[in-house]
């Protein structure tokens, strides 16, 4: 709109409309209606959008896409999106040179023989782009990659194991990295990644096998990297990555497994984060499980004990923590204090277990030491033991301490044995009275298909009963509010 009623922001206008833009937009809105007919077309069993040629191309056909094409910073260009096989050998032989004078990232998801028509875009003022590498043809492209493009900073491949060399030797020659995502990198490559001092991000879904890294690592490495990524790699070579790491000022790590990782193995890699980890700027940790159940797995080899959990005691700075183990946390009251005060700064906190087989130490009692010493939690994962509710939420030698923004609570599986609903809820709303939701291990299930209660019946009337603790809430709210406004008046 700013952009046909005034002239002073057209420029500015245009700019932020075409800054970002796929190629079928601009081929179909940019050049002339006779040129291309649109067919939707079914592949795969999806409906899709094909374009074809109607005529030859004239040198003028293009001068109204060479003015917008100037305003594009980000261009992507992806099979779903349309299918354009008939269309790139028309733009190979016509394409203007340099159409694209400003563009810094490219995103480029086309397969099979289209995929070499992601040269036409490879200019050297692009600074980012990501594609997907799934043949040896495809790969080929790496060698000249960093030719055609010397300022890449921030890459993203897809891409399978087997290409783990040719993706390797390809980073190793990008002097000024930012981000990279990969599949995976040699051992010898992320060791030269350890001492690049421009490398803020890192991606990987696993590593080379087998790992192979120097001892030899010395002072700080990774003087730069803020966020780290990795999906489903072997803990063990976890382990052993993160001792290449000295000092670093990491901000973010988010870890995946899909291994029924034991104890013994967290404790390592917490022992690793510990010692590799700048203490003072480390914020978020994000470490899931997604594994299948081992039921007959023994408990004491994957229960996480306080020992464990003390390793990251450092990091006093965590805002966020999610926690997933096979089968969860064995901690009391004790160990829960001790967490709560390591953490002032905690606003998301989850400790939980996929497969919980153990009953929680921590009781409802354990609360307080959250609404003491953790004034910004907002949302707290965690299983206790509600089976007996406190009848005055205050630790002993202080005055009742109210939390202010803890407004979601996660219990998974806790039991809550002969506690009613009214007395749990009256205790939680004392200490969190903008408490609004309360989830169990049952919230996104079919909790009334007869099948599922006939197999799950007491975790779901556990769920239930806890649903009405949640129901409670607002009522016992209401009902301390207006005790306290009446306290307030004055007697006659």
């Amino acid at each position: 709109m700013a952009a046909r009623t005034c002239t002073t922001f057209q420029g500015p206008a245009l700019d932020h409309l075409w800054s970002s833009t796929d190629l079928f937009r601009l081929l179909t809105r940019c050049m002339p209606s006779d040129l291309w007919a649109v067919d939707d077309v079914t592949r795969d069993w999806t409906k899709k959008t094909r374009m074809r040629l109607l005529r030859p191309v004239r040198a003028s056909d293009w001068d109204r896409l060479r003015s917008y094409a100037r305003r594009v910073r980000h261009l992507s260009s992806t099979s779903n999106a349309a299918i354009l096989t008939d269309v790139f050998p028309t733009l190979s032989v016509s394409l203007p040179k340099m159409l694209f004078p400003n563009l810094h990232s490219l995103t480029w998801r086309h397969y099979g023989a289209d995929f070499h028509y992601i040269n036409l875009f490879l200019h050297p003022t692009v600074t980012k782009i990501v594609f997907r590498v799934s043949s040896d043809s495809e790969a080929s492209i790496l060698s000249a990659l960093a030719a055609d493009c010397p300022n890449l900073a921030d890459i993203s491949i897809e891409t399978l194991a087997y290409y783990a060399k040719c993706v390797s030797d390809f980073v190793r020659g990008l002097p000024c990295a930012r981000k990279i995502s990969a599949h995976s990198l040699d051992g010898d490559v992320l060791e030269h990644l350890s001492h690049l001092s421009s490398l803020q991000s890192l991606a990987l879904h696993q590593f080379s096998s087998p790992l192979t890294l120097s001892s030899a690592n010395t002072g700080t490495t990774f003087t730069a990297l803020r966020n780290l990524t990795l999906s489903y790699p072997d803990i063990t070579d976890t382990t052993q990555f993160l001792g290449l790491f000295k000092d670093v000022p990491l901000h973010t790590a988010n870890i995946d497994f899909d291994e029924f990782v034991t104890a013994a193995e967290i404790h390592d890699l917490y022992a690793a984060l510990s010692a590799g980890l700048s203490h003072s700027s480390f914020r978020d940790l994000s470490m899931e499980v997604s594994c299948p159940d081992e039921s007959e797995a023994d408990l004491h080899l994957y229960l996480i004990p306080p020992r464990s959990v003390r390793l990251l005691f450092c990091f006093s700075g965590l805002t966020s923590l999610c926690l997933t183990c096979p089968m969860g946390f064995d901690l009391d009251n004790a160990a829960v204090e001790e967490l709560a005060c390591a953490w002032p700064q905690i606003e998301t906190l989850q400790l939980s277990g996929l497969y919980p087989r153990h009953a929680p130490r921590a009781t409802l009692a354990c609360l307080q030491s959250f609404s003491r010493h953790c004034p910004r939690l907002c949302v707290l994962t965690f299983a206790i033991d509600a089976t007996a509710t406190p009848s005055v939420p205050v630790h002993p030698g202080t005055r009742l301490v109210q939390q202010h923004t803890l407004q979601k609570l996660d219990i998974v599986r806790s039991p809550l044995g002969s506690s009613t609903p009214i007395s749990v809820a009256r205790f939680l709303s004392a200490l969190f009275p903008r408490l609004e939701r309360i989830r169990t291990e049952r919230e996104w299930d079919e909790n009334d298909d007869e099948d599922e209660l006939l197999e799950h019946g007491d975790a779901i009337r556990l769920h239930r009963r806890w649903k009405e603790v949640q129901a409670l809430l607002p009522d016992v709210l209401a009902i301390r509010e207006e005790g306290r406004l009446l306290a307030q008046e004055p007697s006659n």
